[in-house]
């Protein structure tokens, strides 16, 4: 929770606790996953090598896989983005396929997000087709949820990758969804202006 809320320092004391807890005593698989992946999650951003160490070592250790939580999906697709941040696009695209196949059928968040990862590369290497393949792909998966956090962040990437592609139609399409709700409750920090 401290690294959510951005409290980093914070989250260190408990993670070196953790660490320390974890070195003198058995703990289960859950709690190996849970304490390398948020290990990783911290350190991506600003050290994504020393991140991705952390993810591989959460990987071996990831056993749930369902509807509300796959694992090894979200340990590939964080690994893909340690890649994205280094610019090795393919590896980091490799992986999110990867995460692709780990995602839950059911999860269709994390497929969603794996799929979104995908095209955000195809945007990257100039190939707005295929981007604009897999962020649709993205969005159907997740339509029927209503207006969502994930379907603004996917309506989204569609608009700007639409735009990058001189088609300016899923941004009117992104303007009326972002107009539609004003009087919902969103998180307004995953929304671009």
């Amino acid at each position: 929770h401290y690294h959510m809320e951005r409290a980093v320092i914070e989250a260190e004391k408990h993670l070196e606790t953790a660490r320390r807890l974890i070195e003198n005593h058995t703990v289960n698989s859950a709690a190996l996953y849970k304490y390398y992946f948020r290990r990783g999650m911290i350190l991506r951003i600003d050290k994504p090598a020393e991140a991705r160490e952390y993810f591989e070592k959460s990987a071996i250790y990831a056993e749930n896989n369902n509807e509300s939580i796959s694992e090894k999906g979200a340990t590939y697709l964080a690994i893909g983005t340690t890649y994205k941040i280094e610019k090795n696009y393919n590896v980091a695209k490799d992986h999110y396929f990867k995460a692709l196949f780990h995602f839950h059928e059911k999860d269709i968040y994390g497929r969603a997000s794996a799929l979104n990862n995908v095209a955000d590369i195809y945007r990257i290497l100039k190939d707005y087709h295929t981007a604009i393949k897999y962020i649709e792909d993205a969005i159907a998966l997740i339509e029927k949820e209503r207006i969502t956090h994930h379907y603004f962040v996917l309506k989204q990437t569609l608009a700007e990758v639409k735009l990058l592609n001189e088609d300016s139609s899923a941004c009117y399409s992104y303007f009326d969804l972002l107009k539609k709700a004003m009087n919902i409750s969103i998180d307004k920090k995953i929304v671009k202006t």
